[in-house]
């Protein structure tokens, strides 16, 4: 049997930096260095997509490029406003 070749498009992988609790610095700071490190790699094709907010997103500006983007979702009131 022979093994597939190469996928036609790149691996897409998404990171949710969204913070949990305005509490979480600690946390969305690491996410943040996480987002860095994985912003500097160049050995693959892969394709990275920070999740974000307004805010997480001036962030990362410095971190974009062709394979490197943010998803800003709508904003929506929490669940228990609604």
């Amino acid at each position: 049997m022979a093994r597939p070749g190469p996928s036609p498009r790149p691996l897409r992988i998404c990171l949710d930096l969204r913070p949990c609790e305005p509490a979480d610095a600690g946390a969305s700071q690491y996410g943040f260095g996480v987002a860095d490190g994985i912003a500097h790699l160049n050995d693959g094709d892969e394709q990275y997509f920070f999740l974000t907010t307004s805010t997480g997103a001036e962030m990362v500006r410095h971190l974009l490029s062709d394979r490197v983007r943010v998803l800003i979702p709508p904003e929506r009131p929490p669940l228990w406003k609604q």
